[in-house]
């Protein structure tokens, strides 16, 4: 019971000023209520003292309403966002001029022939020869000649012929004191079908000579020329076929000593008849000349 008192105690002094304020007329303010944003409602005056209605305070001043919190700021919509730029298309490749037509190939001196070639020794209806050769074609009209001693040699000029092979026929005279007779039929082997005859210089190491050969006549000889038109290498042919290599033809074959033919520029290839002690008719044809 003592302890209780102790609580009590305190109570009754606090309940006793409270009945002496009242009782003399102090207005009593009520607590404040919250802080920013509650309204602080003041506590009315209690009745005045002395029959006089004491004056009751006014209301409390609403308590100041606090500013809500501050939205964030909305942020700026993003702008759509810029486009990326639109690449270059890539640039084709500059197109390359267009590579400059190569100039034909010059028929070269040194056995490449002048035409087109078939697979053998070839003569036309009009004489025109093809002689295949190795990488080339020599080609080229048929010509004779005879000398002026009386021999006569068919076909005659080039213009006159009308066979299809290099047969040669006609008559010759003996040989009388310094007069040599002889007839010979030959070919260009540097000429085009509509060209003249031009030098080429031999790349192989001889020819072969096919003749079929019925001339008659004592002391006939049979000889394989090459020339120029100016110089003429030779040798003599006894049987069929004959090869001769390059450095067998020789100048003035029938005079022992000829310098030695050395692959210099020639234009056409014979074959000549050397006359003899007696006339006789000439029958001769050349089947086929090869190189080797």
């Amino acid at each position: 019971m003592t302890r209780n008192f102790g609580l009590l105690a305190p109570a009754l002094l606090a309940f006793g000023l409270m009945a002496y304020a009242c009782t003399s007329g102090e207005v009593v303010e009520g607590p404040l209520t919250g802080t920013a944003g509650s309204s602080n409602t003041g506590a009315g005056a209690g009745p005045g003292s002395s029959g006089t209605t004491g004056q009751g305070a006014g209301p409390g001043s609403s308590g100041t309403t606090g500013s809500g919190a501050r939205g964030g700021t909305t942020g700026a919509a993003a702008g759509p966002g810029a486009g990326g730029t639109t690449g270059t298309a890539g640039r084709g490749g500059t197109t390359g001029t267009a590579g400059t037509v190569g100039t034909a190939g010059t028929t070269g001196a040194g056995g490449t022939g002048t035409a087109s070639c078939p697979p053998s020794f070839t003569v036309s209806t009009n004489g025109f020869v093809q002689m295949p050769i190795s990488g080339g074609c020599w080609s080229g009209y048929p010509y004779t000649y005879a000398d002026s001693y009386g021999t006569t040699v068919m076909p005659a000029p080039m213009a006159a012929w009308t066979t299809n092979m290099l047969k040669m026929t006609g008559n010759i005279v003996a040989v009388s004191g310094t007069n040599y007779s002889y007839a010979g039929i030959g070919f260009s082997i540097g000429q085009t079908t509509g060209g003249t005859p031009t030098l080429v210089s031999p790349t192989g190491n001889g020819l072969t000579f096919n003749v079929s050969n019925s001339t008659t006549g004592a002391g006939v000889v049979i000889r394989a020329q090459v020339t120029n038109g100016t110089t003429t290498w030779c040798k003599d042919m006894t049987t069929f076929p004959a090869t001769i290599p390059y450095g067998g033809f020789t100048v003035n074959c029938y005079s022992p000593g000829g310098a030695a033919y050395a692959k210099e520029p020639i234009k056409g290839i014979e074959v000549n008849i050397a006359g003899g002690t007696a006339p006789g008719n000439i029958n001769l044809t050349i089947t086929s000349i090869t190189e080797n």
